[in-house]
This record gives C-alpha cells, sequence and structure tokens, in this order.
C-alpha cells in the first residue's frame, strides 16, 4: 500500500525556495513497481515507509526543497 501526501499532477505549483516549476509528489509507504520506476526516473520523490505527521507533499527536483 502507498499513500500520496499532495495530488498527483498539481499544475502551476512553484519551489518556495528557488522558484522552479519542477515539482514532484512526495509519495509514502510501499512503492508499487510502477511508482517504483518513475521514482527511478526522477517523477516522484520518496519520502520512506511512514508518513509522519509533518509530512511534506511536494519536492522541488532543482533544488530538493520540500514543503
Amino acid at each position: 500500500m502507498f499513500i500520496y501526501a499532495g495530488k498527483c499532477g498539481d499544475a502551476g505549483l512553484k519551489c518556495p525556495k528557488c522558484g522552479s516549476e519542477r515539482v514532484r509528489d512526495v509519495i509514502y509507504g510501499y512503492l508499487p513497481f510502477d511508482l517504483s520506476r518513475e521514482k527511478e526516473k526522477g517523477n516522484v520523490a520518496w519520502g520512506g515507509l511512514f508518513m509522519p505527521d509533518d509530512a511534506k507533499s511536494y519536492e522541488c527536483a532543482d533544488c530538493g526543497e520540500r514543503w
């Protein structure tokens, strides 16, 4: 089972740190094969097996900032 912290495909998001529009969803939990492949391609970010109380929903592909 996996859990999305954010909505997949949010358009128009910008990194609050660097302003980049290259934003990825942060995914928590066990990754199914297809999402594992997307992680390898850099299309999603993995937040770990467990979702913390202060879980971040997005990650900047350029600077690594999570929010």
